[in-house]
């Protein structure tokens, strides 16, 4: 049980407790009333069936193994009944013993009002109760106890443990529903970071063999050297793929345009580059790189081009990559529905930014224009 749940059900069980001192002080001077032995037998009795039936409603519901509702058409009828049959049990022990302050039990079914019922339900309830027993002891003594009205108070402290323990359970729901969503939301960005590294360093790794592959037969010495950076490749692989997973890991720029070029001369892809040397916001960056990451993946992948081009243009608000090739093998409604798109639009919602494609009378082309502002703010 969480430590929230404990401290409240502690709490409960402390308040109903407390109010058995009630029938301490009413036995204890009952004992030496003089009375015949079967009318005070009758008279414990009573007060007897008064406690176990308080008992029984209160504990029943202590937090949490009963679910409290504030829904006044929800309330359970079995909680209303033993609410009302534990009132009208005052009447019978008023008429056993008149003259011993007895209405003062009506706390009893004021307590179990407040702690088992919805608002607006409980508050009528210890109204009418009240009312009852300051009309009771009116019509049975000849006079107004007004120290009764200390039971609207004591139906107050009840309602306000009962909203303590319905707020306590809405929190540790919450934190659980929270804790599932952190939980989804890093399974996702794993997912899609693993996609993103390993989709763009397989592509260089598989091109990179094809390319030893031929020139072994003819030229070992330029095939060990693709071999060699393979090998280099694939270190650099699993080690952004470890920080992927330990969380630290943020491309950059620079980095995703080196990368481009050593994949794209790899694949036999002319590229030209138009980047506008600046110093972005470290989440505006990195956005660009994934973008650039993406764009030449599917380049390579899809596009069957000759050439491709990457160009960045920056303004006082805003910073735009811009990835086109001269291709006739991609489909625009494929990229959408790609995963390494989704992923990207995944990383341009949560900055701001824009991710457009369009269809070129010759190729395809991919861009993103991030806020620098919103790129700077995500960093603090």
């Amino acid at each position: 049980m969480p430590e929230s749940s404990r401290t409240v059900r502690q709490l409960w069980w402390t308040f109903t407790f407390a109010w058995l001192l009630v029938l301490v002080i009413t036995v204890s001077p009952l004992l030496g009333t003089p009375m015949s032995s079967g009318h005070r037998a009758v008279t414990l009795a009573n007060l007897a069936l008064i406690a176990g039936i308080y008992l029984w409603l209160t504990l029943s519901a202590a937090p949490p193994s009963a679910a409290l509702d504030d829904d006044v058409p929800r309330a359970p009828r079995r909680r209303v009944a033993g609410v009302i049959f534990l009132a009208a049990l005052v009447i019978p022990l008023v008429l056993l013993v008149p003259e011993g302050g007895m209405w003062w039990h009506v706390s009893y079914a004021v307590i179990a009002a407040g702690l088992l019922l919805p608002p607006q339900l409980a508050g009528a309830a210890i109204l009418v109760f009240v009312a009852g027993a300051l009309l009771g002891a009116r019509l049975v003594t000849g006079r107004l106890d007004l120290r009764l009205l200390i039971e609207l108070a004591i139906g107050g402290a009840a309602m306000a443990v009962r909203h303590l323990t319905i707020i306590v359970d809405e929190l540790r729901a919450a934190r659980e529903e929270l804790a599932h969503r952190a939980a989804d939301a890093e399974r996702l960005r794993i997912a899609r970071d693993l996609h993103d590294l390993l989709g763009h360093s397989l592509s260089l790794v598989a091109l990179k063999s094809e390319l030893a592959g031929r020139l072994l037969p003819t030229d070992p010495t330029a095939a060990a050297r693709e071999i060699s950076d393979i090998e280099r490749s694939a270190r650099r692989a699993l080690r952004q793929v470890r920080d992927a997973v330990a969380g630290y890991r943020q491309p950059t720029l620079n980095g995703a345009l080196s990368a481009a070029r050593e994949l794209l001369a790899a694949s036999g892809i002319r590229l030209s580059v138009r980047a506008a040397a600046s110093d972005l916001p470290p989440a505006a960056d990195g956005l660009l790189a994934w973008t650039v990451r993406e764009g030449v993946t599917n380049v390579i992948r899809h596009s069957r081009a000759s050439s491709c081009s990457v160009s960045m243009q920056r303004s006082a608000a805003s910073a735009c990559v811009r990835i086109e090739d001269d291709g006739d093998g991609i489909s625009p409604t494929a990229i959408v529905e790609g995963s390494g798109l989704a992923g990207l639009r995944e990383r341009c919602a949560a900055l701001g930014a824009s991710l457009e494609t369009e269809r070129l009378a010759l190729g395809f082309a991919l861009s993103v224009d991030v806020p620098l502002a919103l790129g700077s703010e995500s960093e603090r």
